[in-house]
């Protein structure tokens, strides 16, 4: 892309994002380990492994409409070979309601996606849905919110030997948001 494509496509956005009210409250970081069960779904041992793999990820929290959009990197064992790549997460909160003051739980569902090469030119593709429960607290006037979040992901990954697994991965979340 030139760059007169890329100032159309920028300016296209910031206006799009402004009649439509779709700014974001807040924006921040988080970081995750995600454990897993991935189960071999084409070969005849079936067999099952264990992968842990680490992550963190900007993100953003809808204002209007209850969304939160996360990317950023994922690193860890897959198939136990060390992997890294990247992740890209959406959420919509279904429930958000207050516990107590500026403390809050909230739950809803999303999907999930990463890609991930290992150093024997490996790639991994995997997506599947997301069903999460959290907590998050606001500080200093409504400027600062922590969270920490715990969510189930049947994830379905294929690698690039036509190789096809489904996994349960059971990312722990936590990060930081600030509003504006």
């Amino acid at each position: 892309m030139n760059k007169k494509s890329i100032k159309i496509l920028l300016i296209s956005l910031i206006l799009f994002l402004s009649t439509t009210n779709l700014f974001s409250v807040g924006a921040g970081f988080t970081v995750g380990a995600t454990p897993s069960i991935a189960f071999d779904t084409i070969t005849e041992e079936q067999k099952i492994s264990t992968d842990f793999l680490f992550s963190a990820a900007g993100n953003v929290r809808g204002s209007r409409f209850p969304f939160v959009f996360a990317m950023g990197i994922e690193a860890g064992f897959l198939n136990k070979e060390f992997s890294l790549g990247a992740n890209l997460a959406f959420d919509y909160w279904v429930i958000d309601s207050q516990i107590k003051n500026t403390w809050s739980i909230y739950s809803g569902c999303g999907l999930a996606a990463n890609i991930l090469f290992d150093f024997s030119s490996n790639m991994n593709f995997g997506f599947g849905p997301r069903f999460f429960v959290g907590v998050n607290k606001t500080f200093y006037d409504g400027y600062l919110e922590f969270f920490a979040q715990l969510t189930a992901v049947p994830f379905f990954s294929f690698d690039n030997h036509s190789n096809k697994y489904f996994a349960i991965q059971i990312p722990v979340e936590t990060g930081l948001r600030f509003h504006f």
